[in-house]
């Protein structure tokens, strides 16, 4: 069910984004959402990725790196729409996974769905890039760097931590 309504959002997302030729910049939805509906939005988000873990954790189709990207790309495909063009939203969805991540009781194949994910959304180009909305906000850039550096340090000395750097020199590139 929160799968088909960030999908069904993100539709209707790109439409208003597509109908005010604005693809480059922030869009405000014409349409009034509160942050109580985004924040639901953020949390079936994540909750997908929670889900997802069990399917890595299981070991089968899931142990090859590649359907495991494949997977991401399909769930974090409409994500991507929302988090560029809801105005707020890819900061509260940074900062939410940092927290997260944070959190002691996080298991590990949750805490690499995340990383995996934030890179994800980080390198997506279709249909919009999310790195140009970055570059032109410093409190996004700060914010960021910020992320990264906390699961940097939460990951470090651990199986993920090549994860980890690998986020850390990524944001990098970008800021």
């Amino acid at each position: 069910k929160g799968r088909a309504a960030i999908s069904i959002l993100s539709a209707f997302t790109w439409d208003d984004v597509l109908s005010h030729n604005s693809a480059d910049d922030e869009l405000v939805l014409s349409t009034v959402l509160d942050d109580k509906l985004d924040q639901l939005l953020l949390n079936s988000i994540l909750s997908l990725c929670e889900v997802s873990s069990n399917f890595w954790s299981k070991g089968s189709y899931f142990d090859d790196a590649e359907s495991q990207q494949l997977y991401l790309a399909k769930l974090l495909g409409p994500v991507a729409v929302l988090l560029r063009h809801r105005k707020g939203m890819l900061k509260q969805f940074l900062e939410t996974v940092s927290k997260r991540v944070g959190t002691q009781n996080t298991s590990e194949t949750v805490v690499e769905i995340y990383i995996k994910a934030i890179l994800m959304i980080l390198k997506s180009k279709d249909p919009v890039p999310i790195t140009s909305m970055i570059q032109q906000s410093d409190d996004l850039q700060k914010v960021l760097l910020s992320v990264a550096k906390s699961i940097e340090t939460v990951v470090s000395g651990g199986p993920l931590a090549h994860l980890g750097g690998k986020l850390q020199h990524h944001v990098k590139t970008i800021c």
